[in-house]
């Protein structure tokens, strides 16, 4: 079944990889958005840093 299948794609068509990587591009679009960040490469959030220093080297002012 399968070679049969292989046998009736256009593989040697340039429109077909165009309609393949579009299609790829999309379903990848799809999931970031339905899936956690963790699971994807770049997607763990690193905790903020809190500021010691402001530009003049005076610590920060603390809000009451």
């Amino acid at each position: 079944m399968n070679a049969a299948l292989a046998l009736t794609l256009p593989l040697d068509d340039w429109q077909f990889w165009v309609a393949t990587l579009i299609s790829l591009i999309a379903l990848y679009a799809v999931l970031r958005m339905l899936l956690p960040r963790s699971w994807f490469p770049g997607g763990k959030k690193t905790p903020s840093r809190k500021v010691t220093l402001t530009i003049d080297g005076k610590p920060p002012e603390r809000s009451r």
